[in-house]
């Protein structure tokens, strides 16, 4: 929130607010550049500005605007959050009404009191800005799921694993050659995924390619890796792909925040997700697609995503040594 009069009249507005249930308070701005940077990182999801002559509106004016931006880069929270914010400066103008009718002894029908809305990231709400960049990661899961996942195993179950032993490569020159012709494929799948939803769903890459690109490839490597390691430890093609669906799909569809708002799920459910990496890169399609961020914003989701990439790369380069001996 940002008051820039602290007036009185502003003050009660702003212990109204506070007083709700549906809204919490994250931080008190200074100007409307931390009132920005609040709403660019996500820390908040509504910002609210009451303009410095709040208080000299209702008097002179009779009527008051005040401004509240929206993070609509998710469209069903964003719809949520307007109307929960249109129904509070409802009551406060009731409330105001009735305190101006009880000293004038007269009786108005303007609401003193008006929110000016503006929708950031997704002035339309539009419900297709939010669902292409949700459809790219399960995508991007499923072709992990179903690549990889049999590649190790199909080896076991045909017999041809001892030729591979025999040979003079290394247990990590097995894996890696297991694992680079699906990552290639998965990466001009994710082309392929991009390029629709450019030129099909009409989404632009407001921020720089260069995040999304290093993004996109660090997922890939985590859903293959993961499948990969899968495959090593079960040496069945069928208890592979079970396990994989099980771990990396539908985490990727309901732990990932692509459809389901993490903010809105049991407290013990958003420290879960926390171990899914589709909701890294989630945060990264949309920060790209939506917000226009650069590394800036997107330095901490990619950084966890390539730490993610590295350990469960050398976990399943450790663990097929470990198999294969």
């Amino acid at each position: 929130m940002l008051d820039r009069e602290g007036s009185q009249a502003s003050q009660s507005f702003l212990y109204q607010l506070k007083a709700s249930r549906y809204f919490s308070v994250v931080r008190a701005c200074q100007g409307y550049a931390e009132l920005d940077d609040a709403i660019d990182q996500g820390i908040c999801r509504v910002g609210v500005a009451i303009p410095h002559d709040y208080s000299h509106q209702l008097g002179a004016q009779g009527t008051a605007t005040i401004q509240a931006i929206i993070d609509s880069s998710d469209q069903n929270t964003a719809a949520i959050t307007k109307s929960y914010l249109e129904a509070l400066v409802a009551d406060e103008s009731r409330r105001l009404l009735y305190q101006w009718a009880s000293v004038k002894k007269l009786v108005r029908l303007q609401g003193p009191i008006a929110v000016d809305l503006r929708a950031w990231f997704n002035q339309d709400l539009a419900s297709v800005q939010f669902v292409v960049p949700a459809i790219v990661v399960i995508v991007l899961a499923i072709a992990g799921t179903l690549l990889s996942s049999a590649t190790v195993t199909r080896e076991w179950e045909c017999g041809t694993m001892e030729y591979l032993l025999s040979t003079p490569i290394s247990r990590a020159e097995i894996v890696l050659g297991k694992l680079i012709p699906y990552l290639l494929f998965g990466v001009f799948e994710a082309i392929i995924c991009i390029l629709i939803a450019i030129t099909w769903f009409g989404l632009q890459v407001k921020g720089g390619y260069l995040p999304l690109v290093i993004g996109t490839f660090s997922f890939l490597l985590v859903a293959l890796g993961f499948d990969l390691l899968f495959s090593v430890i079960t040496r069945t093609q069928l208890g592979a792909s079970q396990l994989a669906l099980v771990t990396s799909f539908f985490p990727a569809a309901f732990l990932s925040g692509a459809i389901y708002p993490i903010r809105l799920q049991p407290k013990a459910i958003q420290l879960i997700t926390n171990l899914v990496p589709a909701r890294y890169y989630s945060a990264v399609l949309r920060g790209s697609f939506l917000k226009g961020a650069g590394f800036g914003g997107l330095a901490r989701d990619l950084a966890i995503l390539i730490v993610f990439a590295a350990a469960i790369l050398t976990l399943t380069i450790r663990r097929s040594a470990a198999t294969l001996d």
